[in-house]
């Protein structure tokens, strides 16, 4: 008789070898369409990151580079956790009486707090002086039981310090699972009304943790959504493949290109075959991010971005 307990807690664990923690960057499949950079947390721990630091510049075909001034943060605590992430985004201000426009730059912090087992428990995003909150319990195979959205305000003054003062609960979510195979997981999410909203098939290759395919189904409309994804030999994730009914079934993709030593250098995004833009990573002989490279399909300009760090 399967072990479907075993299996569970098997699919949830992280396989790490040392190519794995070799590399600053990890293509996977739980942030592969997220907006982040891929961040391998097993790099950041055993090689005690404290600090990673994004400086971008814009230069134009024959022109001279120029600072747009742009920056990205991500702090980590020494497990390797990210626990703090800020960029800044360009606002511009028309000075009507000068006749001139100016720019100036708004931050934007999120925290994260994480429960004694690791896992993520809270995370905080920050924009001016309001705060959109998500809460996270998780049940004993580590996987998110509950889910809540708040939008709050701080009762401090300070951006450092925070207190709750008041909160307007957006959403509220509960998650169970169930094996439908060895292979075959489905999650069945229910709002705070105690209705099922929408079904999750997580599809995975045999004998592995691999994720081939999850398939989201929502009860009360027609909106469905089917991901993929394939991997090469060494089991890294080459291709992932996102289409929804929304918009015409159109299709988005993420291809990861690998070099010789396994360390990510590139990768590309289209819709419906068509390219929107590339990054190129570019790596030292250690496989430490050391600038990236982006571009979007058509544009004469290419930005430019310079990776630092700071150690514990």
């Amino acid at each position: 008789m399967t072990n479907y307990k075993h299996c569970f807690l098997l699919f949830s664990c992280l396989v790490i070898n040392t190519q794995i923690v070799a590399q600053t960057l990890l293509a996977n499949t739980e942030i592969v369409f997220d907006n982040g950079l891929p961040i391998n947390e097993e790099f950041i721990k055993f090689n005690r990151i404290r600090k990673i630091k994004l400086s971008s510049i814009e230069k134009g075909d024959m022109e001279v580079a120029k600072n747009n001034g742009l920056v990205e943060l991500y702090e980590f605590n020494t497990k390797g956790k990210l626990v703090k992430y800020f960029y800044n985004t360009p606002t511009v201000i028309q000075e009507v009486l000068q006749l001139e426009t100016k720019k100036k730059t708004d931050t934007i912090f999120t925290r994260y707090h994480y429960d004694n087992e690791g896992n993520l428990s809270i995370k905080r995003k920050m924009a001016f002086n309001t705060y959109e909150t998500f809460y996270y319990t998780y049940n004993i195979e580590k996987k998110i039981e509950t889910k809540k959205k708040f939008n709050e305000t701080n009762a401090s003054t300070s951006k450092v310090d925070f207190f709750v003062d008041t909160q307007k609960l957006i959403f509220s979510d509960e998650y169970s699972y169930e094996f439908l195979d060895s292979d075959i997981i489905k999650k069945t999410c229910k709002n705070e009304l105690g209705v099922n909203y929408k079904a999750i098939t997580y599809h995975y290759q045999p004998n592995t943790q691999r994720l081939l395919m999850q398939e989201e189904q929502y009860s009360s409309t027609w909106i469905n959504q089917q991901t993929k994804y394939s991997y090469n030999e060494e089991g890294q994730l080459i291709v992932a493949e996102i289409k929804t009914n929304i918009n015409d079934d159109d299709v988005k993709t993420k291809k990861f290109d690998y070099d010789s030593n396994g360390g990510l250098y590139g990768e590309k995004v289209f819709i419906n075959n068509n390219l929107q833009y590339e990054i190129c990573y570019v790596n030292d002989e250690r496989k430490t991010l050391k600038s990236m490279i982006y571009r979007l399909n058509g544009s004469k300009i290419m930005k430019i971005i310079k990776v630092t760090y700071e150690y514990w």
